[in-house]
């Protein structure tokens, strides 16, 4: 069973330009968004999608033809993650938890699907780092990822995880704010420079997450898999949990149309028959 899972940080909402004024880009990123035919969806950056009533959902799930997942509590940031499905694709949901939601600054939710031949489901988590704090972000991210094995081995994690990944062309330092080199980049080993604090992404990597761009990169040799996806580096990453690494097929950054989002998407094709059963295991 193939499966394509997409990632979207759609900035400030996707209704508002960076100073609130109003700009609705939905149009722009429903073309992106529906073109890339996900199967399963994270948005990142939905602020005031889960307030009121709720239009935006409505109009993302019938422009999209998906069903949202209840949404994580909204967190004083208001500004987390919704994950949409396709029915034909997925089925129902077999369980959705947001326990701990609010020890992160931007909440986070995972969503378990049976998958017929599998003995565990497979659990997706959609990830928004906090971009404060190195400190934070790395506790943030030790939680949110071990959160995603709760129903079994099996995890697709994504999202916009803010620092740079472990891995990868040097970032763009001439592109970053002070507060943001301030959390994503250290001194470099001489001090006369910086290099990109990469201590997230490993800490990750620790438990057992690959990132797929980086795995196909190295496996294919095709370095353009490894462009960044925001403006000064590639902060929006799809990981997979180890015996799901060889079912990852396909990797594409989504930048179309331009002016949808500051970020690039992310398109991620999975085929479940070559998951590695021997790799799985169950939590505990």
């Amino acid at each position: 069973m193939l499966i394509t899972v997409v990632g979207q940080n759609i900035q400030h909402g996707g209704f508002t330009d960076k100073d609130g004024k109003w700009e609705d880009r939905w149009p722009l990123l429903r073309e992106r968004l529906a073109a890339a035919e996900p199967d399963v969806l994270v948005l990142n950056e939905t602020r005031g999608w889960t307030t009121g009533d709720h239009w935006r959902v409505g109009r993302a799930m019938r422009d999209l033809d998906m069903y949202a997942v209840p949404p994580p509590p909204r967190t004083v940031e208001d500004n987390g993650s919704l994950i949409l499905a396709r029915w034909d694709t997925m089925g129902p949901l077999r369980y959705t938890n947001h326990d701990f939601s609010g020890h992160t600054v931007n909440g986070f939710t995972t969503v378990s699907f049976d998958v017929e031949g599998l003995e565990q489901p497979i659990t997706f988590v959609g990830l928004h780092l906090t971009p404060y704090s190195a400190t934070a972000a790395l506790a943030e991210a030790e939680l949110v990822v071990t959160r995603g094995y709760q129903n079994g081995s099996l995890v697709v994690a994504l999202g916009d995880v803010n620092f740079a990944p472990a891995d990868g062309p040097e970032p763009d330092y001439s592109k970053m704010r002070v507060y943001n080199k301030a959390s994503r980049t250290l001194p470099s080993e001489n001090g006369t420079g910086l290099r990109p604090n990469r201590d997230i992404a490993k800490a990750i990597e620790r438990r057992g997450f690959i990132d797929v761009a980086l795995h196909l990169a190295r496996k294919t040799g095709d370095e353009s898999l490894l462009e960044h996806t925001a403006s000064d580096d590639r902060i929006d990453l799809t990981l997979v949990s180890e015996p799901m690494a060889d079912a990852v097929k396909e990797y594409a950054r989504l930048g179309t149309p331009a002016r949808a989002s500051d970020h690039d998407g992310t398109r991620t094709v999975i085929d479940t028959d070559d998951i590695d059963r021997s790799k799985m295991f169950d939590y505990q």
